[in-house]
Order: C-alpha cells, then structure tokens, then sequence
C-alpha cells in the first residue's frame, strides 16, 4: 500500500528508488489530519454550537504528536521491508533542512552507475 504512493517512494526505475526521509513522511500525515480536522472545525461553526479553541489546540497536537507518528512509523516499516532486496546508496542521500531521500538499488554497480552520472 505504501509503495504506491509517489510522494513516499519514488519509482525512478525498476533499479532503483527514491524514499523520503522520515520527517517528510510525517509532516503530510499530520498536515492530512489537520486538515481533515480544519475542514471538520468549520462546518461545525455553522452550528448554533461554536467550537472552542482549545478543542482545536488539543486536535491540532494530537494529530501532530500521536496520530501523525504512528501512521509514519507504518508506513516507514512498510517500506523498508520492501526494500529488503536493495542496496542503500549512501552517497546519493540528500539530506536538507526541508528535504531529505535515501536511494536504493538492486545492486552496488547500479549506484556506482547513479553516482557517475549525478557527477557528469
């Protein structure tokens, strides 16, 4: 299930993947769930019953603290038990403060082969 979505893993080829780092991971599960909760939060404004602020401050930490960690810890074991096959590419990781990916191959020669033409 993971596997099919293209923000989490990239299929650049059937020799290699592209996955997000953790972070990225949880950040659209929580984002998702916020979200989920604003749109929920506005209909019920239409109400005669005006929500509270905090209800929205404990949804908003909830979603960020619990649900959106443990939907990434899910995701993030499912797919590295389908990478069980793969060669991690170390030196084609990109690591930034907003994004980061790990690449893996299905042998060594094939990252040697990313490496030499990310350098061309």
């Amino acid at each position: 299930m993971a596997s099919e979505y293209i923000a989490v893993v990239q299929m650049k080829s059937s020799k290699y993947v592209v996955v997000d780092g953790v972070v990225n991971i949880w950040a659209v599960y929580s984002g998702v769930f916020i979200l989920a909760y604003l749109i929920f939060y506005y209909f019920n404004s239409f109400k005669n019953k005006e929500p509270s602020s905090k209800q929205l401050n404990y949804a908003v930490l909830v979603s960020v603290l619990l649900i959106g960690p443990l939907f990434t810890l899910a995701t993030y074991k499912m797919i590295n038990s389908n990478l069980d096959n793969y060669v991690k590419c170390d030196s084609l990781n990109h690591w930034s403060s907003r994004y980061s990916s790990s690449t893996y191959a299905i042998s060594n020669d094939i990252c040697l082969n990313l490496v030499s033409d990310k350098n061309k």
